[in-house]
């Protein structure tokens, strides 16, 4: 399951170079220069901030996490409940970022039209052979 979320967090707020993701900055730059409505442009504008803040909120919630775990990695006695007790407790926080994010996806697809999201996700280009 934390392995499913982080990739899925991984995905919705880039930092990737996969083909199928663009990191949130791109987005936006993407969204001002091809949504033309101004009322749906600063929607769709509102709608990355949020994502923007929801990974900014989920890195420190992580920071802390990775915290926990170096110091039950450093001490030789730590169990494996110990650590399962840790990763327990991220994993709401975690589940609760990837929903909201998800969530956010579809309202900015929702915003968007049909043609605009192509614009803004263009496809990617074939892979050379």
């Amino acid at each position: 399951m934390v392995i499913a979320t982080l990739a899925a967090l991984f995905l919705i707020f880039g930092g990737s170079k996969m083909p199928f993701s663009q990191p949130l900055d791109v987005t936006t730059k993407q969204v001002k220069a091809f949504v033309q409505d101004e009322a749906r442009r600063d929607r769709a504008l509102a709608i990355l901030k949020q994502m923007e803040e929801v990974g900014k909120e989920n890195q420190k919630e992580r920071k802390a996490f990775e915290k926990t775990l170096d110091k039950l990695g450093a001490r030789r006695g730590a169990t494996m409940e110990e650590f399962q007790a840790a990763n327990a407790a991220f994993e709401p926080q975690e589940t609760s970022a990837v929903e909201k994010s998800f969530a956010l996806r579809f309202q900015l697809k929702d915003t968007l039209t049909r043609e605009e999201w192509s614009k803004v996700f263009p496809p990617p280009a074939p892979a050379a052979r």
